[in-house]
């Protein structure tokens, strides 16, 4: 399985988790204390979620190509929705909710897929095992015979 890149230059392996950790307090802490001001709470998400899409693009922290793509993929659907949450209008909520079900549908999908090649790294290992324990029993019957025989 792949994950955060080890031996990367700025440690994107410690910087990562820390970064998403401290992103969700601040946008708790915004919502909570910034709930009589909410465009300054809108400004907060905006100034965060680009800070991790710029993080995002330029460091690429992921071993794995296909999770950068979607960790960038999320990232610019995040701003794009806090973008469109600054106008309280029908049709943007509507977008709103449509951008939402595709990163859902989609990320799923992403899921969905390492499952899937996971599972067939797993089912091929075990088929090699068993291959390899079939070998191994019907090289020591041939020893037992040459013994027997000997």
């Amino acid at each position: 399985m792949t994950g955060l890149k080890v031996n990367h230059p700025r440690q994107v392996n410690a910087l990562e988790p820390l970064a998403f950790f401290l992103r969700r307090i601040t946008f708790v802490a915004a919502a909570i204390f910034f709930a009589r001001t909410p465009l300054f709470a809108v400004l907060v998400f905006l100034a965060g979620t680009l800070a991790a899409l710029a993080f995002a693009l330029h460091d690429q922290p992921w071993e794995d190509s296909a999770r950068n793509r979607q960790n960038i993929f999320n990232e610019f659907i995040v701003y794009t929705i806090v973008a469109l949450s600054l106008p309280s209008d029908s049709v943007y909520a509507h977008t709103i909710l449509g951008l939402v079900s595709v990163v859902v549908l989609l990320n799923g999908l992403c899921m969905l897929s390492e499952a899937t090649r996971i599972a067939r790294l797993y089912l091929r290992r075990l088929f090699y095992r068993k291959r390899a324990e079939k070998k191994r029993v019907a090289k020591e019957e041939l020893f037992k015979e040459i013994n027997q025989v000997v």
